[in-house]
C-alpha cells in the first residue's frame, strides 16, 4: 500500500504554496507519481458533529511505501485518493486561463450589476418616499378631522347664542364700527 503526502489546491485564485499544510491520503492506484494532480475525497465535521464528504484537487508531493499498519499509525491518513488527473491536462495553465476569463466576465457584468444596484436604490428611495407621504397624509387627515370637528362644535355653540353661521361653519363676525 502507498501513502501520499499532498497539498490541496484551494481555489483557482490561490496557487499551491510550499508553506501549506501537508495532508496524507491512502493511495490505492499504482499509476500515481510525485507532481501529479489527483482527485481526493475528504471529510469535514459540520456543526452537528457529523462528517460531510467533499472532493478536492491536490498535488502529490511525496509517495511513502512501507508496512500498512506502521504507515497508518504514524501518519494518520484522513481519506483516499480517487484518481489521477490526465497527464495531458495543464492544470495550472487552466487555472490561469479561468482567472483571465473571470476578469473579462466581471467587466462585462459590471454595468449590469451597477444598473441593478441603481434600480434597487431607486426602488428603496421610492418606497421610503411613499411611506413618508402616507404618514404625511395620515397626519394631515387627522388635523383636518380635528379642525372640522372643532368648527362644527363652534358652529353649534354660536347657533345657541343666536349668531349667524355660514354653510362652511365659519362664523360671520360683525365688523366693529370705529368709534368717533
Amino acid at each position: 500500500m502507498l501513502l501520499a503526502r499532498v497539498k490541496h489546491r484551494r481555489s483557482v485564485k490561490q496557487p499551491i504554496k510550499e508553506t501549506q499544510k501537508d495532508y496524507y491520503y491512502i493511495c490505492l492506484k499504482d499509476d500515481i507519481h510525485e507532481g501529479d494532480y489527483v482527485l481526493v475525497e475528504y471529510q469535514v465535521k459540520n456543526h452537528c458533529k457529523s462528517r460531510q464528504g467533499y472532493f478536492g484537487i491536490a498535488r502529490v508531493e511525496e509517495l511513502l511505501e512501507g508496512d500498512t499498519i506502521t504507515l497508518i499509525q504514524e501518519y494518520m491518513p484522513t481519506s483516499f485518493i480517487i484518481c489521477r488527473l490526465e497527464k495531458g491536462v495543464d492544470f495550472d495553465g487552466a487555472c490561469e486561463q479561468i482567472k483571465a476569463l473571470r476578469a473579462q466576465v466581471a467587466e462585462i457584468q459590471k454595468p449590469i450589476r451597477m444598473k441593478e444596484i441603481q434600480d434597487e436604490k431607486v426602488k428603496r428611495r421610492a418606497r421610503k418616499m411613499a411611506e413618508i407621504e402616507k404618514a404625511r397624509r395620515k397626519k394631515a387627515t387627522r388635523k383636518e378631522q380635528g379642525r372640522r370637528h372643532h368648527e362644527a362644535l363652534e358652529a353649534r355653540y354660536r347657533k345657541k347664542l343666536g349668531q349667524k353661521v355660514e354653510p362652511n361653519f365659519r362664523v360671520k363676525r360683525k365688523k366693529k364700527e370705529a368709534s368717533s
